[in-house]
């Protein structure tokens, strides 16, 4: 189990000037998920920040600690699962000639992303929550597992979109915790439908869609209206 938690502000806004110290109030709460590292990024155009708190199990060095960067410092990662299939992945990634400085997972769900784009999602056997980035094109892709066995919050606010491992994780940057949303709350206490939900129990905060991805452009960012898509769907 790890944690992470990132966020993107649409073209007209910017992250607030204490961004660092508002995503490391973030990753403080979730540090339970987390305990054997934890790193942040701020983008310097204020644009977009990233952060995680590792819980170490496959490649336990620093190497692999995130937010995990590309050699080329062009492509990165925050990343809460594992990929069970990676060794396979990684074997397949070499034959075409890729190189690894670890062993980890993270490193292959990356190298994966660069390489053969978001229809790698498709190959991956795991669980996860994940989002990609490539700074040369600020384009950015979030995405969650098939199942939904990751979590993955998300809320708006002034202008800007954020994603989380926990809810709480949410607040501690905003400084503000929404009213309970009680339709969400109703349905928990009377049919037992919880992460089935789409929504969360406070209003305003959504659960990312199990089996989706969502890629988008900075550049023309709408914060309000994330548009995932299906990678998989269960078999009629």
């Amino acid at each position: 189990m790890c944690g992470l938690f990132a966020i993107f502000a649409a073209p007209e806004h910017r992250l607030p000037d204490d961004a660092s110290e508002r995503v490391n109030r973030a990753l403080a709460v979730i540090r339970h998920r987390g305990p054997d590292a934890a790193g942040v990024y701020v983008d310097p155009e204020r644009r977009w920040a990233v952060g995680h708190v590792r819980l170490s199990v496959i490649d336990v060095a620093a190497s692999s600690n995130q937010p995990f960067w590309s050699s080329c410092g062009k492509h990165l990662v925050v990343f809460n699962g594992e990929i069970y299939n990676y060794l396979e992945l990684r074997a397949d990634l070499e034959r075409e000639g890729v190189q690894f400085r670890t062993r980890s997972d993270t490193e292959v769900l990356l190298q994966s992303l660069i390489r053969w784009g978001p229809d790698c999602i498709r190959r991956f056997n795991g669980m996860w929550s994940f989002v990609y980035g490539d700074t040369r094109t600020g384009r950015f892709l979030i995405c969650r597992d098939r199942w939904g066995v990751k979590p993955l919050y998300t809320t708006t606010h002034d202008g800007m979109f954020a994603v989380c491992s926990e809810a709480k994780g949410l607040f501690a940057f905003t400084g503000q915790v929404p009213p309970p949303d009680q339709a969400s709350i109703g349905q928990f206490l009377k049919y037992s439908v919880g992460g089935e939900s789409p929504s969360a129990w406070f209003q305003g905060v959504q659960r990312f869609p199990k089996g989706m991805f969502w890629q988008f452009d900075l550049r023309a960012l709408n914060a309000s209206q994330p548009t995932p898509w299906p990678y998989w769907c269960y078999p009629q």
